[in-house]
């Protein structure tokens, strides 16, 4: 288990066989973070809708330290603010080829599309839930106009978009990198994991001495299913002027996930306090 800065094991604590809950309960009572291998702690964080414990799970053949270090402390410090906030999330610090693993955190989910929670607003006339998306996420090609600004320079204009469709999310957005400008890119040197999408790919833009960190991402071996995703990028909103048909959207709450909010949509939406099991 981590906090973040201070680590300690299971074994220091107590019995190494402690239940998973008697763990996750020590967690969130004092503010660590659970760092583990095992998909269990997911599973019970999103069972109970639990606020905390965040929870990092590594998704690798090889979890010694010697190899998972690294990339585990990049991966906290990238997190810091939602950690320290005791953000219920999943970082995927590192990849797997286990097709069990791979599995397993694709059936944890409860909501998938087929019915929306009691919570969940109803949608107006002409209004979409973002509970009736499916998961697995649908990829759909949208034929609006797309347009990304970083102050006075055009990033990306397209009307080649594909819309991934998420339940509780607002689509993201993955454009044509042969319509966005390339020069402004720079990789941000990190990565995280997608049960649905695979290995992610972080960029940053950058012009002379301006630079806006981790602001876009890209799944350049995409996993089965996501393949049209391979030549394509998707853009945070939150420091971006992001505009779909004319219309300026709004980020996904939180700072990890990278949905676009526009106003044929009806939530709530997932990135939101309390929101780690959705």
């Amino acid at each position: 288990m981590f906090l973040y800065g201070t680590s300690l094991t299971v074994s220091t604590l107590g019995a190494r066989n402690a239940p998973d809950t008697e763990i996750m309960a020590f967690a969130a009572a004092n503010n660590y973070v659970v760092l583990n291998h095992d998909l269990d702690f997911g599973a019970i964080l999103a069972a109970t809708h639990g606020e905390k414990p965040s929870v990092a799970q590594l998704r690798a053949d090889d979890v010694s330290p010697d190899v998972t270090g690294a990339p585990v402390a990049s991966a906290l410090h990238q997190m810091a603010d939602e950690l320290e906030a005791s953000f219920a999330g999943y970082t995927f610090a590192m990849t797997s080829n286990d097709p069990d693993q791979l599995a397993r955190a694709r059936a944890q989910w409860r909501w998938r599309g087929t019915d929306r929670p009691a919570f969940a607003d109803i949608p107006a006339q002409r209004q979409i839930s973002v509970w009736d998306f499916p998961r697995p996420p649908e990829l759909v090609s949208d034929g609006r106009e797309i347009v990304v600004r970083w102050g006075e320079f055009e990033v990306a204009r397209t009307r080649a978009a594909w819309a991934v469709r998420e339940t509780a999310h607002p689509p993201t957005f993955y454009l044509p990198l042969a319509d966005v400008q390339r020069s402004l890119l720079r990789p941000a040197g990190d990565g995280s994991f997608c049960e649905w999408k695979g290995p992610a790919r972080y960029w940053d833009l950058v012009d002379g001495e301006r630079r806006l960190a981790r602001v876009a991402w890209s799944y350049p071996q995409p996993l089965a299913g996501a393949e049209p995703l391979a030549e394509c990028i998707a853009f945070y909103a939150h420091d971006l002027d992001c505009t779909v048909g004319g219309v300026k959207v709004l980020a996904q709450p939180g700072g990890f996930y990278g949905g676009w909010i526009t106003p044929e949509l009806t939530g709530p939406f997932k990135g939101e306090p309390g929101s780690g099991g959705w």
